[in-house]
């Protein structure tokens, strides 16, 4: 799985419409580390046309998934992601690592725009 997704992970970086294509089949398979690293890989991409893709991981069976996916609309700015993410930040059993992402999401600094997501 490793090599595939990351030359997938690097054609999309690129904008490769073959990339996000595979990204997007990606969402949907049986390997939960498979969708995690799709959902990485199109909140990276800074497209907000992914969002709706995204939305459908957020009712995903693994939790990492689900955190993962509100992380990647929040990176898209989409303001859907707004609630859950300040849920997220305000769990108690949420990890350094989602605390972390979910904060990077929503600062303006790491947006190629310069704008906040929300």
């Amino acid at each position: 799985m490793g090599g595939q997704v990351w030359r997938r992970r690097i054609l999309g970086e690129f904008g490769d419409k073959r990339a996000l294509l595979a990204f997007f089949e990606m969402l949907t398979d049986t390997d939960s580390d498979v969708r995690r690293a799709a959902v990485d890989a199109l909140g990276e991409t800074w497209r907000p046309e992914n969002a709706e893709s995204l939305m459908t991981c957020t009712k995903d069976s693994d939790r990492d998934v689900v955190t993962r996916a509100w992380i990647a609309l929040g990176r898209l700015g989409d303001p859907r992601a707004f609630n859950p993410l300040v849920i997220l930040l305000l769990a108690p059993d949420a990890s350094k690592q989602d605390i972390s992402a979910a904060k990077y999401s929503c600062d303006w600094k790491h947006r190629p725009s310069g704008r906040a997501a929300f």
